[in-house]
């Protein structure tokens, strides 16, 4: 089951064109369609920057590194540019996804690999464990920091079930 955006690709082309040849406000766009003029003043600059492709749906979440994150953060705190304008660059969904990497960077978080596994967390059924498997399954994610994605894969099992036996 993909994601569906309220408005189709191209109705928001059709929104940006009018914002950006002055046909029409952020503002009077905003009551047409009911939607938040900095919501159009962010796809404007999506468009401005990659055309119609900006409004492509993506079907997977993206997978970051942690050095493309450190890249991103390093770039914003050396003035790179706002959290809109690289979200854009570097092709991030939100500045919110930004913003969070900056403040667990400002905090001395580690930032952390991201790689979306959603066979990992839909698996369609668990598998029998005994417990000494999950003893040995428990120790292998403390002993990775506690990753239970990884750990989920190497193991065969749910992402669930690996959480679930940790915190036991």
């Amino acid at each position: 089951m993909g994601r569906k955006p309220k408005l189709s690709a191209d109705m928001k082309v059709c929104i940006c064109k009018q914002y950006l040849d002055g046909e029409k406000s952020a503002a009077e766009l905003s009551q047409e369609y009911g939607i938040y003029c900095n919501t159009i003043h962010r796809w404007a600059k999506s468009y401005q920057s990659k055309g119609a492709s900006a409004f492509d749906i993506k079907l997977h979440n993206a997978a970051y590194t942690k050095e493309f994150k450190q890249q991103v953060v390093e770039a914003y705190l050396n003035g790179g540019g706002s959290m809109e304008d690289l979200a854009i660059r570097y092709d991030i969904p939100s500045r919110e996804t930004l913003r969070r990497w900056i403040m667990k960077y400002n905090n001395l978080e580690m930032l952390k690999d991201y790689d979306p596994k959603p066979e990992v967390y839909m698996k369609d059924r668990s598998r029998n464990t005994t417990l000494d498997e999950r003893i040995e399954i428990v120790k292998y994610c403390l002993g990775h920091e506690t990753n239970y994605k990884k750990t989920a894969e190497v193991f065969d099992v749910s992402y669930t079930q690996v959480y679930q036996w940790v915190k036991k």
